[in-house]
């Protein structure tokens, strides 16, 4: 098929040359237009002819070169498998083999170890029982040093316990005694004339009356106690401090102005040494003597004379003095 395509292409070619060679050579020659243009459409005739009968014989070579190759790749795939099974064949008969060989060099070890395991442990047994008295003396040692450490760790740890035990002292307010704390927390810890120590906290006293200790509460009740103290302290001292000075002033008011003013500022009573005046002031009553034998003016604190606290002495007054007016 193949040469009787290429044959028939050949033929094809050459007539299509001669019939346009010969349309050429007419037209050259001075021939009618009409002659060279069917001379050109036979060519082309005889040249699609031939075409056709070309394509129609290419498809037959085409799937008989196929079917020539599907054939050929069967037969290759065939013999890759017989080739394969062959190959696993003698690969199995080979771990076989191997397998018998090595179970009967196992069996021939197994037999020469049991022979060498025996009189090693002949010799073992000997040494062993030697070795076996050593370790029991060792060992014995050894629990009752244990057995010591044991002890004296449960000891440390009640010493401890003890020491870490917790006492509430929410109880305890400042100003109690000793015995009255102990009956609360129970015995302390340690001790001295001043002091009750409670683990980790300590309780201070005086007199026999707790005022401060470690606890929180109790620190902070004794601060604020301090604080208050001292509060009041300065509020004493201004009180005092202005309370001599109300003192002095009452002493040194003449009697006249007194006497025009009891009932309004001033109380007045008659004594054996002389005329006593009272005055009311924000920081306490004020009580003032005019003694008569000796001309001198007392004012105290709280009460006459031994009842109460002299502030201010001196001479009595007894008329305001007068202012001079000058003219010129």
């Amino acid at each position: 098929m193949d040469t009787f395509a290429e044959i028939m292409f050949f033929i094809s070619l050459l007539i299509a040359i001669y019939f346009i060679c010969r349309g050429i050579f007419k037209l050259v020659k001075g021939g009618g237009a009409k002659q060279s243009f069917k001379y050109g459409l036979i060519a082309l005739a005889a040249s699609l002819l031939f075409v056709i009968v070309g394509i129609i014989a290419n498809p037959v070579k085409t799937t008989t070169s196929h079917q020539d190759r599907i054939a050929k790749a069967q037969t290759s795939r065939t013999s890759k498998k017989h080739t394969q099974t062959k190959s696993a064949d003698k690969s199995a008969s080979k771990k076989q083999s191997s397998k018998s060989n090595s179970k009967k060099a196992n069996s021939k070890k197994s037999a020469s170890h049991k022979s060498s395991t025996k009189k090693v442990s002949s010799k073992k047994a000997t040494s062993h029982k030697s070795s076996t008295k050593k370790q029991t003396s060792k060992s014995s040692q050894a629990t009752k040093k244990t057995m010591a450490q044991k002890s004296s760790s449960k000891r440390e740890s009640k010493s401890k316990k003890a020491t870490k035990k917790h006492y509430n002292f929410n109880k305890i307010e400042l100003g109690m005694t000793k015995s009255q704390v102990i009956a609360i927390l129970g015995k302390p810890t340690d001790q001295n004339s001043s002091t009750l120590i409670y683990g980790s906290a300590d309780l201070d006293f005086d007199h026999d009356k707790l005022f401060d200790g470690s606890p929180r509460k109790i620190h902070k009740a004794a601060n604020k106690k301090a604080k208050a103290e001292a509060k009041k302290a300065s509020r004493k001292k201004v009180n005092a401090s202005q309370l001599k000075s109300f003192a002095k002033a009452f002493g040194q008011k003449d009697v006249e102005t007194l006497q025009r003013n009891v009932g309004i500022a001033y109380s007045s009573t008659e004594t054996p040494q002389g005329m006593a005046y009272g005055w009311k002031t924000n920081y306490g009553m004020l009580y003032r003597l005019d003694d008569s034998e000796t001309g001198l003016t007392h004012v105290y604190k709280g009460g006459l004379g031994d009842d109460g606290t002299e502030l201010y002495v001196g001479q009595t007054i007894k008329q305001k003095q007068r202012r001079s007016y000058y003219y010129y």
